[in-house]
């Protein structure tokens, strides 16, 4: 799931970091094209995404063989997913990777002032130009949109990445002490100096090179264990 605020982007901007993502699994890699606001408001990327998984187990997937991952929205749209198929009672993906996920569309995470200065790429004026381009009139805490808003149980186990300079960074902290707290299985890690979505410049840095090798490594460790 790509990121780009609900707003922009799509499978051609997320190109280079999805296929290093599915080398590093030996997945093969389906790249979801959702529709974006402002035409398409919530909760159409989410109808899309869901409807998505529903189509590949028509097909003859099944939920221990399938892994999802996101960057930014794409990382909140992963969560809000996962949500979704809850209630529809659909069997939850073997596991998924969320990397700097934008999981609070109402933007009140202590990060969003405490690191606006440090971080390169985000601001909160555009966050919340964003949040509300997607949302409309919705309320930003209604947990399917927001996530850190959610009722956490029942999750399949996520492998979070984040930047510590994000002003994203409550974001992903908040989602994984409220995973832990109702008995989940999540593992948080806190890149020192590390902008948003790293993950993007693999070319040029190792920490992005890391990140991508222990994603990689998450996500056969889950698919390939013997109980799946």
């Amino acid at each position: 799931m790509h990121g780009g605020g609900y707003v922009f982007g799509g499978p051609d901007s997320h190109r280079d970091v999805a296929w290093r993502i599915a080398e590093q699994s030996g997945c093969r890699l389906l790249l979801v094209d959702y529709r974006l606001a402002p035409e398409h408001q919530f909760p159409a990327a989410i109808e899309d995404a869901s409807g998505c998984y529903q189509n590949l187990l028509d097909k003859g997937y099944q939920p221990n063989n399938i892994a999802f991952a996101g960057d930014s929205a794409g990382g909140g749209l992963v969560a809000a997913t996962f949500l979704k198929l809850k209630e529809l009672k659909l069997p939850q993906p073997k596991c998924a990777v969320l990397m700097s996920p934008w999981l609070d569309l109402a933007v009140c995470g202590d990060s969003i002032t405490v690191n606006e200065q440090a971080d390169p790429m985000l601001t909160p004026k555009t966050v919340q130009t964003m949040s509300t381009l997607y949302l409309g009139d919705v309320d930003a805490r209604t947990p399917m949109a927001s996530p850190v808003f959610s009722d956490t149980s029942a999750l399949a186990p996520m492998l979070i990445h984040v930047g510590s300079t994000e002003i994203l960074l409550s974001d992903a902290v908040r989602f994984s002490e409220a995973i832990e707290k109702t008995g989940g299985d999540v593992c948080l890690k806190i890149w020192p100096k590390m902008p948003h979505v790293f993950q993007v410049f693999a070319a040029y840095i190792p920490e992005a090179k890391h990140s991508i090798a222990e994603i990689g490594d998450f996500i056969t460790s889950h698919l390939y264990s013997a109980e799946s």
